[in-house]
C-alpha cells in the first residue's frame, strides 16, 4: 500500500515538474532555470529549479 502511494506522488510530481518545465521555455525561451527559481501552477508554487537540477544529476548517476 505504502509503495503504491509513493508511486502516485512521485508520478504527480514528475508530471507536475513536466509542465512547468515546458511552460518556463515558452516564456524565457531556454531551459537554464536558476536553482531558486519557483513557478506556480494549479496546484501551489513549485520549486523548478532544484527539481530540474535533481533530474539532471539523477540522469547522469542512470547513464
Amino acid at each position: 500500500m505504502v509503495r503504491r502511494i509513493r508511486r502516485f506522488v512521485c508520478a504527480a510530481r514528475l508530471v507536475r515538474g513536466l509542465v512547468a518545465a515546458s511552460c518556463y521555455p515558452a516564456r524565457e525561451g531556454d531551459l537554464n532555470v536558476p536553482r531558486k527559481h519557483t513557478e506556480t501552477d494549479w496546484i501551489g508554487p513549485f520549486r523548478l529549479g532544484s527539481w530540474i537540477d535533481c533530474i539532471r544529476c539523477t540522469s547522469r548517476e542512470l547513464t
